[in-house]
């Protein structure tokens, strides 16, 4: 295919619409015939994006895009007004970089082909007792199709394209079906899943899932992991929800700034998972040696159990079962597999029993 240099630089404007003042848009003139403003209060790329709604201060940089005849990369920069949002359409957008005062992240086109496609299967991490290593649960870790798409990536993409709730809806029935197709492949261990609490699932997806909540009672750990907080009535039905459906709540990423002490007195979790990054080298550190020792004696004194994410080595796994930690998950211990694993290495579950034992003679 050919490939085309975007100059020069045109300016295009519309009149105000209903939604708000539609303020001038900069694409190359070549791409002035791919354009199509519409009414809505965003910017929608077709075929490779659904929608990305422009706020306030927002910029929109196309970083490439495939057109009829030819594949181009544009420096074209479409930037949003005070108060207004800018609408433009533009075929087959491969990649875009959406930036604001705070942050920039890239978009990648296959996110939104892999969340319209539902192309996203999960991987089963063991977490294990610290007592003798024994699986007593799996968290599921999303995993794409695509080659190079990372959870990350996605999970930015969907945010910045408004597809949350498609993550959330694949993530609850993807993992929930996973489980029911090869249910004896889990044995009696729980399944950790990520949650975005403010993107509850709906009508027919909604009944699904608790349909299969139904065969699955008692099995289901549900790990609120977004920074967004809920209102008391909301979080209050969210619980009742999941209590009802005989689903167990677990605090994901504590300590990492926004999962704090107050979600963990307003969820009241059965589970508390400490960041990896307070687990890293934790052997090296006392602050965070202090920090993880208190928070496992207040959750032991609230009756939660305390998980240590993100144990890499000998050492981090020694100092968090001195510490008191419960449950262990991380890389030394088990790493994600399509399929659960059973049982992990005989040399890691006989060093975690010793280290159990040795923990008063420390």
């Amino acid at each position: 295919m050919m490939c085309a240099r975007l100059t020069p630089l045109i300016t295009v404007s519309r009149q105000p619409s209903i939604l708000g003042i539609i303020p001038p848009v900069i694409m190359p003139s070549s791409m002035h015939s791919l354009i199509d403003f519409s009414s809505r209060s965003e910017m929608s790329f077709i075929s490779s994006f659904s929608s990305l709604r422009i706020t306030p201060g927002t910029s929109v940089r196309v970083m490439s895009f495939e057109a009829p005849s030819a594949t181009a990369t544009s420096a074209a920069t479409a930037k949003s007004a005070p108060n207004a949002a800018a609408s433009a359409a533009i075929s087959a957008v491969a990649s875009i970089s959406v930036s604001t005062a705070a942050s920039s992240v890239n978009i990648d086109g296959n996110s939104n082909v892999t969340i319209n496609g539902n192309k996203l299967n999960y991987a089963f991490q063991p977490i294990v007792s610290a007592k003798d290593g024994t699986i007593v649960a799996y968290e599921a870790l999303m995993r794409s199709e695509e080659d190079g798409l990372s959870p990350y990536k996605i999970i930015q993409s969907a945010k910045y394209l408004n597809r949350l709730d498609d993550i959330e809806k694949h993530t609850l029935l993807n993992v929930t079906k996973d489980i029911i197709d090869h249910i004896q492949l889990f044995g009696d261990a729980k399944v950790f899943i990520n949650s975005l609490p403010s993107h509850q699932l709906t009508g027919e997806s909604d009944r699904i899932f608790e349909e299969r909540c139904k065969k699955l009672t008692g099995r289901l750990v549900i790990e609120f992991t977004e920074e967004s907080e809920l209102s008391d009535d909301e979080l209050s039905r969210l619980k009742t929800k999941h209590s009802l459906l005989g689903n167990e709540i677990a605090v994901d990423d504590f300590g990492s700034g926004y999962s704090n002490v107050n979600n963990l007195l307003r969820y009241k979790p059965k589970y508390v998972k400490i960041d990896k990054e307070l687990i890293t080298d934790i052997q090296n550190n006392p602050q965070k040696e202090h920090f993880v020792r208190n928070t496992i004696e207040y959750a032991h004194n609230n009756g939660i159990l305390a998980l240590a994410e993100g144990v890499e080595n000998r050492d981090e796994l020694r100092k968090c079962i001195r510490l008191g930690i419960d449950l262990i998950q991380g890389f030394y211990t088990g790493r994600p597999k399509r399929e659960p694993v059973g049982v992990i290495p005989k040399k890691i579950s006989s060093e975690i029993e010793r280290f159990y034992n040795q923990r008063t003679e420390w």
